[in-house]
């Protein structure tokens, strides 16, 4: 929730939105090793809101590709080719730190002193894991809860029992992050998601553009016109204020004829705005089947 995880009461601004993506480019590189662990080959993490199932999915080759969180500050790559798991997690610990000083936190010795007015050094993520941990994101906030620590960040993740507690506080907008999910099919439909109106737009994304682009691609037939719309919506989305995730999981038994395709989000950043600055990152994760 953007207008909780902020800077001195300003959501939109430049330095709550550095606060945000200092929080999200940690939580971003502990998702391999989280799906690896909880799905191994029946999940791959993608970085963009479509399943890698479906034609519409952006590829690796295709110009632009980028990983979701891997720039820095100052726009530069965070990962190089060859680094090892724990290179990556080194680098973004180092990556977040710029962001946060960024934000106005002061920063001793490679940790967080101090926090800038409205903002805190420490945050409560909310998981519906059942009490038990038992969801793949909350290896990833885990991870994630560790490594923020060394740097001066508590990372609060507190597992709840029902899910009726997790929608209350989302509803209500008391949670400050959160990890939801939602179901998806091949073909791409965002309306339920990001559309002003979608019965899932858990985000509060009102952007009149956007909304034009998700119907025109809806009405169409045409895969080539659809792609293209799709990527523009992507670029469209407001991912400084928010993350989502998907991937797909096996519905019953191991075979990949019975999987079902959901969207897990590792922390939505919620900033009711039609102007919300945009940016096309995304924490994401899909099946390979």
């Amino acid at each position: 929730n953007a207008e909780r995880v902020c800077v001195d009461g300003k959501p939109g601004s430049e330095a709550s939105k550095n606060l945000r993506k200092g929080l999200a480019t940690v939580l971003a590189v502990y998702r391999n090793v989280a799906v690896d662990s909880y799905y191994g080959s029946f999940a791959q993490v993608i970085h963009y809101p479509i399943s890698v199932t479906s034609w519409a999915a952006p590829h690796p080759t295709d110009e632009g590709f980028r990983e979701a969180f891997s720039q820095d500050v100052n726009g530069g790559s965070i990962y190089t080719p060859g680094m090892t798991p724990q290179e990556r997690y080194d680098a973004a610990k180092n990556a977040a730190l710029g962001y946060f000083q960024a934000a106005g936190y002061t920063v001793k010795d490679g940790k967080l002193t101090a926090a800038p007015k409205g903002a805190k050094l420490g945050y409560e993520v909310l998981i519906g894991a059942g009490g038990t941990g038992g969801h793949p994101t909350f290896m990833a906030l885990t991870l994630a809860r560790a490594a923020l620590r060394e740097i001066g960040m508590e990372l609060v993740v507190t597992d709840l029992s029902q899910f009726s507690q997790l929608t209350s506080a989302v509803n209500t907008g008391k949670a400050e992050l959160f990890s939801m999910a939602w179901k998806a099919d091949a073909d791409p439909d965002l309306y339920q998601v990001y559309h002003s109106e979608g019965a899932s737009n858990s985000c509060g994304i009102e952007d009149a553009d956007l909304d034009k682009m998700i119907l025109l691609a809806r009405q169409s037939s045409d895969r080539g016109y659809r792609k293209l719309l799709y990527r523009r919506t992507e670029n469209n989305l407001p991912l400084s204020d928010r993350q989502s995730g998907s991937f797909r999981i096996p519905s019953q038994g191991n075979s990949p004829d019975a999987l079902r395709t959901e969207s897990h989000s590792p922390g939505y950043f919620v900033y009711r705005s039609s102007s919300a600055e945009t940016v096309p990152r995304f924490l994401l994760i899909s099946s390979s089947h």
